[in-house]
């Protein structure tokens, strides 16, 4: 089972340390395309000068993520047509490692991810040790998987095949003349890495909005968009930290308007099919059989090549999917079973319980019910093939499904998972584009911190005990106009103690070109309006994001 490591961008764990450190905090400088760093000192305050203010290769950096691999210590950033990754060396100084993906190559700049605009990006790890990067590719309506070298910190996917010569078949990389395949009299021939190791096909548009991967939820990636009403969709993990294969059902009638031979007597028809699809290249559109298996197709014109079989986007039916959250963006997991989503249009935080990890949900019978309309059933069966559409109604730390008959004494699925009856939402009418989960002197105290873009503020919800949500916030910053705070990072420094503080809250303060610190009470809550600790005004550079890392050694 794969285990997920690092928090999401979005959402974000309280970092703790057994051992002394020397803290430095990231962050982007969207409109400028840099990356600055600021050295932090004694309870949490901000070295007010960047240590550091290095290029993207990238237009507008919007996220940041770190890790530690044996190879070294390393700063992701999520950028307009890439994630580029830097070296973080000594004192926190960073230097240019990579891109993922690695393509495009200078011979064939026109193949890249030019407006791929993530969004947000993930890291987890699996059980074997091996970390991947999950990368929203939003044009592209997919998520893709990348491996990371242990060494490098870049992709291990292949951009290169060995053609002839002694390492025939071998990776290869074409862009080094250096590489063993070329010494070896062989050609290396590009191969697009985009998609990744894996990758799984959302809606057209998917827009996704955050993307969430966390070890007390294993195996699973859990990910928002805001179209279509709104929508939080999970995705399983093989162990190895690839997407797991699936099905697409295909329901459409294909007559002899598209073949009066082959496809006869409705022969055509795909009435609920269920299609295979490989997380291996997601992008290969599957193609349509009739009941003999054979590729549908138009009839052949003379003279003329065959015509190409009809095909579907192989978008897998996800692990678990809520439908109906206004505006869905930022996301909150918070063990063992408790979901926080921000929904913008509704301007709330909504809370949910997830289907418990352990014991036997309930699973579809043989026979599907029939009865009267509204009334509950178990066997979902929309298309009425036989078929249950939702096998299993209750997924592990997915959402449950509440299913009733139709009209027509099918079972369909009405609803999806509620709120938690007490403290189910906010009611404060406040939308917010990022949220932290803050835990306070005990596990049991917790609060939620959401950044208020247009009013320039942090409000403070505290939870209750069960998880539930309060109606409006405990505590609130002082608005100013001036900022538009975006992401946040939470982070307990090495001389504050919980039972005093929570730790402290970095703020992305957009419009007013800093970075932003604001003490936490014991509960998690703003101890203050106005923020203790600032950076220096950088003109025009629109810090949207921020995180910190700790050094083995000294800050700068």
């Amino acid at each position: 089972m794969l285990r997920i490591a690092l928090r999401p961008l979005l959402v974000l764990a309280l970092v703790t340390r057994t051992t002394q450190a020397a803290p430095i905090l990231y962050a982007t400088a969207a409109t400028t395309g840099e990356v600055t760093s600021y050295c932090v000192g004694a309870g949490g305050g901000l070295e007010t000068d960047p240590r550091q203010r290095i290029n993207t290769n990238g237009r507008a950096p919007s996220r940041l993520i770190t890790t530690t691999l044996p190879g070294g210590m390393f700063l992701y950033a999520a950028e307009n047509d890439r994630v580029e990754v830097f070296r973080i060396g000594d004192g926190g100084r960073l230097t240019r490692q990579g891109r993922i993906p690695a393509l495009p190559i200078p011979s064939d700049p026109s193949s890249g991810l030019t407006n791929m605009n993530p969004h947000d990006i993930s890291i987890g790890t699996t059980a074997g040790g091996t970390q991947v990067l999950y990368v929203p590719q939003r044009p592209y309506d997919r998520i893709a998987a990348f491996p990371l070298d242990p060494a490098t910190g870049l992709s291990t996917v292949p951009i290169g095949r060995c053609d002839g010569g002694g390492q025939a078949g071998a990776s290869c990389d074409p862009r080094d003349s250096a590489d063993p395949c070329l010494a070896a009299g062989g050609t290396c021939t590009p191969i697009s890495d985009q998609t990744g190791s894996s990758c799984v096909l959302g809606p057209m548009p998917s827009e996704w909005e955050n993307i969430v991967t966390d070890t007390a939820f294993p195996g699973l990636v859990y990910t928002s968009r805001a179209v279509n009403h709104g929508e939080v969709f999970v995705y399983q993990l093989a162990p190895d930290g690839n997407f797991v294969d699936g099905t697409v059902t295909v329901s459409q009638t294909i007559g002899t308007s598209v073949n009066p031979t082959q496809c006869a007597d409705k022969r055509c028809d795909q009435n609920g099919k269920v299609y295979a699809v490989s997380s291996a290249d997601c992008t290969t559109a599957i193609v349509l059989t009739d009941v003999d298996g054979q590729p549908i197709a138009r009839p052949p014109t003379p003279g003329e090549p065959p015509p190409s079989p009809l095909t579907v986007r192989g978008q897998i039916t996800p692990y678990a999917r809520r439908r109906l959250l206004n505006g869905a963006s930022a996301i909150i997991l918070r063990s063992p079973d408790l979901f926080y989503v921000s929904e913008r249009f509704r301007k709330a935080i909504s809370a949910f319980a997830l289907c418990p990890a352990g014991g036997q949900p309930p699973v579809c019978p043989e026979a599907e019910p029939t009865g009267e309309k509204g009334k509950p059933c178990t066997c979902p069966d929309e298309n009425q093939d036989g078929i249950p559409d939702v096998p299993d109604l209750c997924p592990p730390n997915g959402f449950s499904v509440v299913a009733k008959l139709n009209g027509k004494g099918i079972c369909t699925v009405r609803n999806r998972q509620p709120r938690l009856k007490k403290g189910g939402r906010t009611r404060s009418n406040i939308r917010y584009n990022a949220m932290v989960l803050a835990q306070g002197m005990t596990a049991n105290v917790n609060s939620i911190l959401g950044s208020q873009f247009l009013d320039g503020r942090i409000d403070g919800y505290r939870l209750r005990d069960d998880g539930g949500l309060s109606g409006q916030p405990a505590r609130r910053t002082k608005d100013n106009f001036q900022t538009s705070p975006f992401h946040l990072f939470l982070y307990r420094p090495a001389d504050v103690r919980p039972e005093d503080s929570a730790g402290v809250l970095y703020v992305a303060a957009g419009e007013v070109n800093r970075v932003q610190a604001y003490r936490l009470d014991r509960n998690g809550l703003p101890r203050d309006r106005n923020p203790f600790s600032e950076t220096t005004r950088l003109r025009n550079t629109f810090p949207n994001d921020v995180t910190v890392f700790d050094l083995p050694g000294s800050c700068g």
